[in-house]
């Protein structure tokens, strides 16, 4: 197999590796900005965008978006690091498009509802609060910090910091860093170049050419 690269409008990278193997279509889409672009006081606002994306967008919630999902035959996964945030998805290829149709919307027209980002802040705080009791986690945090000092790389996420974080914020991030030129998308599986570009096409539809 081998790896095609070209450009969709906008300026977004798009790769495909082609394989008819299986009738299932993977895709990626990454935004080439993670958790070292934190505003100073504020770590975990990317995971949090990140996290937000599934839990809401327009025409559905975060039930009807897994629900849509589950029909589809298709699933969906955020995931981020320090310098991505990223969705993946896969599905069968008969369903594609409208897997794309709703990944379209779910990364340009997210609700990020007041509800839903209190509710993963609370989950956030959480999550943190069980860490305390984590030597392993907490070791790992401590050497980060005694590694990279000041740098972007040695922050870590604390509960004062997400309790910082809000709407605002993240539609913020959103707005920054989700636009044509700042993603990458790949697509592995059943669908050819012409299929790939067109459905590049559909995935950044609703996003900015670049922020503002």
């Amino acid at each position: 197999m081998t790896t095609e690269r070209f450009d969709a409008a906008g300026g977004t990278v798009v790769f495909l590796e082609e394989s008819h193997a299986l009738p299932l279509v993977t895709i990626t889409i990454a935004a080439r900005s993670g958790a070292a672009h934190d505003p100073p006081g504020k770590t975990g606002l990317a995971r949090i965008t990140a996290r937000l994306l599934l839990r809401g967008c327009e025409g559905a919630d975060a039930r009807k978006i897994e629900e849509t999902l589950d029909g589809l035959g298709a699933e969906a996964a955020e995931e981020t690091t320090h310098a991505s945030v990223s969705l993946g998805a896969q599905g069968i290829v008969r369903n594609v498009d409208a897997l794309v149709d709703l990944l379209s919307r779910i990364l340009g027209a997210p609700t990020f509802a007041d509800a839903e980002v209190s509710r993963l802040v609370r989950e956030m705080d959480a999550d943190l609060l069980e860490v305390r009791d984590d030597d392993r986690s907490l070791a790992e945090r401590t050497l980060r910090r005694a590694i990279f000092g000041d740098h972007t790389f040695g922050r870590v996420t604390t509960r004062e910091s997400i309790a910082k974080i809000t709407r605002d914020d993240v539609r913020g991030f959103h707005a920054k860093h989700f636009t044509k030129k700042n993603l990458v998308i790949a697509f592995a599986g059943d669908v050819t170049a012409d299929q790939a570009r067109a459905l590049a096409e559909k995935l950044v539809s609703r996003l900015p050419s670049r922020s503002e």
